[in-house]
Order: structure tokens, then sequence, then C-alpha cells
């Protein structure tokens, strides 16, 4: 208790620290196994379909067939169909006419809907400010519906509100999904365009797979997709892994400033009870005896930080928790304290502190009674650098002086202030530079690669057919391409991706490689992303396969050159060079991409009434959702600028109140000897400015250490993080940190200013 009371301000930072470091961990690994398990359930309970086949002209036989297959459980047909409600897009599903448990609804409010009605997602119905019992007109592409809304749902095929491949997260001002009764789309000229299929538990899926494509109609699949390759599931696995990651970062950081703190304060305790600790020994005390006191100050450490860490558990998971709640749709999201991850935060922080301890105290264990009841011979100075060199010390004032040779008599101090700076230069460096480092990948995507205004898909159609475009004065320029999904592969390495075939002249994506040369399609070859070349392990000049989802077709191509992208990802091909790889003359499309004059707007809804046009996204909005996401990153990059600042703040504070204390003696006796209180506070200045220019450099590397470690985790299948830091973000880390220094110091000159001269000389401690 006498060690608390004499360093209570020092106590109760390194609790304070410590409680962050545990409660940031327990949040974001209690946050991640909630949201694992309680999805894997939501998609379990409401059966989200293992495989998916699409085509044009699935029948009743077909369904039949797939039936009768083996580790099959569970077939319903559908059709999908997308449509427009106001501005926007409506994509409507029909839920199976004999209610098979394949990728069912969760109903917030409302029932199945029956003919004529339907369910529609609650975040759409919120943005347009729908209800249950209201009518709403959808507009086919060559016809009008009327649909009462009857329940309102969540998906667990929407999980994110995916549009397609190429707008992985949409928002809900422009595109919707809902579900209508199984005979509300049935009608001559509409045939089931897609089966949904569950599988036995323990089957080999590939087998099963190839099973399917074999067995069905030559050209019947025309797509497929496994559930994990589903856009939303994939991308909320991800999200799994990147919040694990994140886990640790912060943690450990603030677990190391802790232990050093903890060694510099029980180094001080230490000078203050040698001669306690020497009578004990002296009494026959062993060292288990010495170091128990310490071990029980590290242990009421570790158990006060971890019942505040899951305080600010409680705090800051309700944040996380609504931030996620915006991005995804899981119904029954929560989050739950797992106690498994408090108890690990609170071991972990339990054998930090009491190693930090052990390597303070062991020194006075090895020395023999008689000398550690006497004080510490002081250490003989040794001459500093500068001192060797001619005619520069002497140049040096006194204040400048004095504090280069504090800084090498006093190195445990001097270096826990100076990782105590680099710590929140660093931590607010990285927080910073990631939010800039997704800023600009947005930025430079849709300002240097995208080239077109509106991605149309339509109804495959042949290269020669009359445009559907023809006459449209709206629209300046457009290039044709064929996307399909497919599989590519280097030895045991594989990854799934689409195919972009296009003709030499596209534009519409302007590629570059690696060091910012502009690279173009051609037949000498594939263009393929970084990422993928990275993954396969791959390079110019080599070789990779390529497949259908369904392995059906396999063709090999040869790497012609590497885009250096951060979204977007396709395997680059000429119509010239892929029917050059394979039998069948693939001379058709599927995807136009549109630059318009005089406004997108207007454009698209003159492409939406075209026959053929399945779907229209504009650049445009798909650029402002992922502003949008943004700025939900904007706000967990402040609440960790936050955590940086405390950190800082208590960091720089607790050493602070630890050094004015051990030197009471010190400021009393340059008191006595007639300087002021300015001139010893200009000399503890120049001491910090001394350690802020230490810090810097080693702050600024440590952040981008850490942006470039973390950015792996980051990166996947839809976008690639790749470290940026804006010179503002370097700046405003830097005024962070002086701010930090400058409310420490203000603090410093009350003490100082407070020094009781006859008291400080009574008593001498170093």
């Amino acid at each position: 208790m006498r060690k608390i009371v004499g360093n209570a301000r020092a106590f109760l930072s390194i609790v304070l620290i410590i409680s962050i470091g545990i409660g940031f961990y327990i949040t974001l690994k209690s946050f991640a196994y909630n949201l694992e398990n309680i999805t894997e359930n939501y998609i379990n309970v409401h059966g989200l379909a293992d495989y998916t086949i699409y085509g044009s002209a699935f029948n009743e036989d077909d369904v039949d067939i797939l039936k009768e297959m083996a580790h099959i459980k569970e077939v319903a047909p559908r059709v999908t169909i997308d449509t427009r409600y106001n501005d926007s897009q409506l994509r409507i599903m029909s839920l199976p006419l004999t209610e098979e448990p394949i990728n069912v609804p969760f109903y917030y409010d409302g029932r199945s809907p029956e003919n004529g009605e339907l369910a529609i997602c609650r975040k759409y119905a919120k943005e347009h400010e729908l209800n249950l019992g209201d009518e709403i007109i959808v507009q086919f592409p060559d016809s009008t519906i009327s649909l009462i809304i009857s329940g309102i749902i969540a998906s667990p095929e929407y999980i994110y509100l995916s549009q397609s491949s190429s707008v992985p997260l949409a928002s809900s001002s422009d595109f919707g999904i809902g579900y209508v009764h199984g005979q509300t789309l049935l009608r001559e000229d509409i045939q089931y365009n897609e089966i949904i299929m569950l599988f036995d538990g323990d089957v080999d899926r590939g087998n099963v797979i190839r099973d399917i494509h074999s067995t069905l109609q030559p050209g019947k699949i025309q797509n497929a997709i496994t559930k994990d390759n589903q856009i939303s599931y994939s991308s909320y696995a991800a999200d799994i892994d990147q919040i694990n990651s994140m886990a640790y970062v912060f943690p450990m950081v603030f677990l190391l400033i802790g232990s050093t703190m903890i060694y510099v304060l029980q180094k001080r305790n230490v000078v203050q009870e040698r001669k306690q600790i020497g009578i004990q020994k002296a009494l026959g005390y062993g060292d288990y005896h010495v170091l128990q006191s310490f071990l029980k100050y590290g242990l009421l450490l570790s158990v006060l930080g971890s019942i505040l860490g899951i305080g600010l558990y409680n705090i800051f998971g309700q944040f996380i928790l609504t931030a996620f709640q915006q991005m995804l749709e899981i119904p029954g999201l929560e989050l739950e304290l797992v106690t498994d991850y408090w108890l690990i935060g609170s071991l972990v922080a339990l054998v930090v502190t009491a190693f930090s301890n052990i390597i303070a105290v062991k020194q006075i264990t090895k020395i023999n009674p008689a000398e550690a009841m006497h004080a510490e011979k002081p250490k003989d100075g040794k001459m500093s650098l500068l001192e060797k060199i001619p005619g520069v010390w002497n140049k040096l004032s006194f204040n400048s002086r004095y504090a280069l040779k504090t800084a090498l008599r006093n190195k445990g101090r001097f270096i826990a202030v100076i990782l105590g700076m680099v710590a929140t230069l660093s931590l607010t460096l990285f927080s910073l530079g990631f939010g800039d480092s997704l800023e600009h990948l947005v930025d430079r995507h849709y300002t240097q690669v995208v080239n077109y205004d509106l991605l149309v898909e339509v109804e495959p159609r042949l290269i020669g057919e009359e445009s559907l475009l023809k006459g449209m004065d709206i629209v300046s320029a457009y290039h044709t391409a064929l996307l399909a999904p497919m599989k590519i592969s280097k030895g045991e390495m594989e990854a799934d991706i689409s195919i972009l075939v296009s003709k030499r002249d596209f534009n519409a994506l302007k590629l570059e490689d690696n060091k910012g040369n502009k690279i173009h399609l051609d037949d000498s070859g594939a263009i393929l992303p970084l990422y993928y070349a990275e993954r396969l392990n791959v390079k110019i000049g080599d070789s990779i396969k390529v497949a259908t989802l369904d392995g059906q077709s396999t063709f090999e191509v040869e790497i012609s050159n590497i885009s250096d992208q951060g979204t977007s990802f396709y395997v680059y091909l000429t119509y010239e060079y892929l029917n050059s790889k394979i039998s069948d003359d693939l001379s058709f499309y599927n995807v136009l991409f549109v630059t318009t004059e005089g406004g997108y707007n207007n454009a698209s809804e003159e492409i939406r009434g075209l026959e053929k046009v399945k779907s229209v996204a504009s650049a445009e909005s798909e650029k402002n959702t992922l502003l949008q996401l943004m700025s939900l990153i904007d706000i967990l990059v402040l609440v960790l600028v936050c955590f940086a600042i405390v950190l800082g703040i208590t960091v720089l504070y607790s050493v602070s109140a630890i050094n004015l204390t051990a030197r009471t003696y010190e400021f009393n006796l340059l008191s006595v000897m007639g300087y002021s209180t300015s001139n010893i506070m200009l000399a503890y200045i120049k001491e910090t400015i001394l350690q802020l220019l230490i810090s810097i450099p080693f702050g600024f590397i440590g952040g981008m250490f850490i942006l470039s470690a973390i950015k792996e985790e980051f990166s996947n299948e839809f976008f690639v993080m790749k470290e940026h830091i804006y010179p503002s973000s370097y700046f405003y880390s830097l005024m962070i940190l002086i701010l930090v220094i400058v409310i420490t110091k203000l603090l410093a000159i009350r003490y100082i200013k407070k020094l009781d001269i006859v008291q400080g000389l009574k008593a001498r401690e170093e």
C-alpha cells in the first residue's frame, strides 16, 4: 500500500494503460467471436444455399434430376429479376412453391408473401419510406406490376448488400432485394433462371458439383457459385479475419509500454526501499520473500486493469456494434463478453507485469544484506560524445549540458519517455494512415483507373449484332466485354476471379504496372492483377490454368503483364487470344462499359428501359457507396487516435511524475544555487526536446511499419490495401504528440512551483 500511495499517479496511469490494452483486445476478439457464431447460426437456420446455378431455361425436369442425385439434400428452382422502383434497382426473387428450407428470409415484421405480395429488405424499406401494407409499382423490362408489402425482412444471401461482383457493396438508396410468392413471377415468357441447393454435411462438394454439371444438359448452366464464393458471405468471412488481426496491434503496444513503465516505477521503488530489503535479507528472508511484495504490486495492477478493461469493453463494444450494424444485415447481432478472451487478456497482463517486476528487482536480490543497507553508490559520470569533441561542449549553455548529462545518468526514465513518445506517434500515424490508405485506394481507382460512367449488364449478344445503344446521342462511347467467373490455378494454389474478354482497344479501365507504366490488352497473353500474381506466386511469362467453376472446361494462358490495381480485379484477355486457346468461338458479350454526355443519370434511365438490359450501375454510385463506408472507418480512426492520445498523456504524465519525484532534491538544490523556476523548467524542457527529436524518426517508422504489417489482413479478392500516408497525417501526428507533451509539461511546472526547498533538502534519494 505504501508503494501505491507514494506513486499514486504512476500507479493509476499504469492501470489505465493495462485496462485499455485488455479492453481493446477483449472487445475485438469477443465481437469477432459473436459475429461469427451469430452469423453462422443465422445462415444455417435459414439455409444459405451451398450451391447456386444460373441459366435461362431451367424446368421441373431439371429439378427432379437434381433431387435424385446423391448428397443433394434440398433443391429449389426460382426466378430472379432485376426491376426498377422509382430511381433504384429492386431485385425480386421468387420463393419456392414447396417451401424448401433454402435461403429462407428472416421476418422482422409481417409474414411470408402470397400471390401479388412482396417481402422487402429492411434497409431498402427504411431508405424509401416503405411500410407494411404499402402498394408499390415495380417496372419490369417490358411491363409493370403492382405488389403489396407483406413483410420486412433480412436475407441470408445479403448479409452485405452486394449488387454484383463489380458492386460488392451497394447503397440501399440505389439497390434492394425482395421476395415474392412462387406464382407471382411464373408466366409463359418467364422461366426459372436459378436453382439453389443444399448439400449433405460431410461430402466432397467438388465431386457433387462435377456430377451436377455432367448430369444436366450441356448449355443449361451459364454460371454457378458456391457458398464460400458468394460475395456477401466471403466479405463477412474476410471481416472476421481483419477484426482478429486488429485485436492484437494496439494491445501489444499498450502492454509493451505498460511493462516499461512498471520497470521504471519498480526500479524507483527498489531505490526507495533498499535499506528495508537489506534488513529483510539480514533477518534471513529469502529472495522470494523480497520479490513477493513487488509481485503483489504487479498482481494488483493486472486485476484492476482487467476489471477496468471490462468497463472499456462496454463502451468501445457498443461503438463497434453500431458501426457494423450499419454495414451488415444480421438479425440478432449483439455483443456479449467472451470470458475466455477476458481471462487470456488478464493472464497475459499478469505475466507481463510479473516479468517486468522480476527484471526490475532481481539485481537487488543478488547483493549481500550489508551492502543493501547502504545507499547505492552514485554512478560514475561518463563523458558523452559531445564532450570529446573539442570546442563543442564548452559552447553549450548550462541548461543544454544539464539536459544531456541527465539523459545519460537516468537512462531508464529517459528511454521510457522516448518509448511513450514513439508509441504515441506510431499509433497516431498508423490510425490516420489507415484511413489515408483506404481513401487513396478509392480516389486512385475512380480518378485514374475507371474510364466509364455506366456498367451495363445485358443478356449475351454476339459481337456482330446491332448495338443496343445505336442512335443514343447521350452515349459518347462504349466498350463491349464478356465477363465470366472462373477459377485460376498454378500448381496447388488456386483462386476465383472473373475473366474480362474484350477487344484490343479496350480502355474502360486504365491499367498500370507497379512502376506506373501504362499497359494495354493485346493478343500475346493475359493481364493478371498483382494481388493474384502474388497469391499464385507467378510472374510475367508464366502460364496459369483457367477453368470454369464446374471444372468442365479448362485452358492455359500465358501472363503477358501484371496490373497494379486496388479493386475491380479481372483476368484481362482479348477475344483473339481466348479463342486461340479454346475450341469454341466465344465472340459474344454480356456487359457494356459506357461513357455518357450530359450526365450519366439521364443515360442510365434511358438504357434501363431497353430490352435485353439486365442491370445498370454507375461508377459514381459505386464510389459514393465506398465513401459512405469510409465515413464509418473515419469514426474508427478517430477512436484509435483518441486511444493513442490517452496512451501518450498517460505515459508521459506518469513517467514525468516518477521523474519529478526522484529529482526533487536535484531541483531544490538548483533553487538554492539561485536558479529560478523558469531556468529549471528550461533545462527540463530541453531534455524533453532532445527526447522528442529522437522519437520523431522512430515514431514515423513505427507507424509505417504497423500499417505495412497489417495491410495484408485488409486485402482480399475485392480490394487490396496499400500503405499510403498523406503528408498532412505526418503533420497532425506530430502536432498531437506535441500537444500531449505540452499538457504534461504544464502539469510539471505546477509541481516544480510547489517545491518546498527546506523539506526537499532533508532527504536525498538519488
